[in-house]
């Protein structure tokens, strides 16, 4: 049984990862995930990558950044303490992912020196992979809301006599891999990108969806873990709703802003203290950071004025 993907969804010819088998036992075939480590680059190497394309992005997508009190610093001392990061972002746009790596990278050298891991959307995978594989960045392919409205979920499988059919992956797909994986390498002072609203959204609000505390649940007990936000919006737009923010928005200027930065003791008492899950905390969070017309959660405690870098 030979395996064809449509919609866009094109096999890689890349040995270093697998996309697709040649035999399909079961979904698990379809899965898609690249590891850093058959790439056989030398952390020099990925380092020298990672600052290039971070360089580049930083150019073709132009990104203002700005941090709020105290976040440059506080991550500085506990990444040289041995903590790993999870980096919590809103994601309205296609290349958001892009723009606050390299931003990251750029507030925090060290950083580049780090294991990293970051959700790809499954459609997009093929597009991208090659250069996560090139910055030695872990990256597994998910099914959210966004893939299946671009019908990049759906697989045509070809047998032996040329009979085809057509196998529809469910939504999450991916997800449970990707938050085993993700507590693995914060479990090893490692980094994560993760955007808890789970798929481009055009407003931030409140959800019952847990993805940050279970990656915090797959991670290490004993595992030091910082978390920062970052939130994200584009310069002068004044609706976001009704819009797709496809491809690389190229020319646009993003802005950034950072902070605060938490430990996981003190993400889970801040949560406590307004009577929030964690997820719903660290939503609430990045609503600190957003545009106005794009948070649509309420503030309850005033905050800083971010300063630019």
């Amino acid at each position: 049984m030979v395996i064809f993907c449509v919609n866009h969804l094109n096999c890689a010819d890349n040995p270093n990862y697998s996309i697709m088998a040649l035999i399909m036992p079961e979904l698990g075939a379809f899965e898609k995930y690249s590891d850093p480590n058959l790439t056989k680059l030398s952390q020099q190497q990925v380092e020298k990558n990672r600052a290039l394309v971070s360089k580049i992005v930083r150019i073709v997508c132009p990104t203002e950044i700005y941090t709020r009190e105290n976040t440059v610093s506080k991550l500085d001392q506990l990444i040289d303490a041995g903590y790993s990061v999870l980096e919590l972002y809103n994601h309205f746009c296609e290349d958001d992912p892009f723009r606050t790596v390299a931003a990251a990278f750029k507030l925090w050298p060290d950083l580049l020196k780090k294991p990293v891991y970051t959700p790809l959307e499954y459609y997009l995978f093929n597009r991208i992979v090659r250069y996560t594989d090139a910055c030695g960045i872990a990256a597994r392919g998910i099914v959210t809301e966004d893939t299946i409205a671009k019908r990049g979920n759906i697989i045509e499988v070809i047998d032996d006599s040329g009979a085809s059919e057509f196998v529809t992956l469910p939504q999450n797909f991916g997800g449970r891999e990707y938050i085993e994986e993700a507590g693995e390498i914060l479990s090893n002072q490692g980094m994560v990108f993760m955007a808890p609203q789970q798929g481009r959204r055009p407003t931030l609000e409140l959800t019952d969806k847990r993805p940050v505390e279970f990656v915090l649940r797959k991670t290490e007990k004993d595992a030091k873990v910082a978390i920062l936000f970052a939130g994200l919006g584009f310069k002068n737009e004044s609706n976001y709703e009704h819009k797709d923010y496809s491809g690389l928005n190229i020319g646009r200027k993003l802005k950034a802003v950072f902070g605060p930065v938490l430990t996981r003791q003190e993400l889970t008492d801040e949560a406590k203290k307004l009577n929030m899950t964690i997820d719903q905390y660290c939503l609430w969070q990045l609503g600190q950071n957003v545009p106005t017309v794009y948070n649509h959660i309420p503030d309850p405690t005033p905050h800083s004025p971010p300063s630019q870098v």
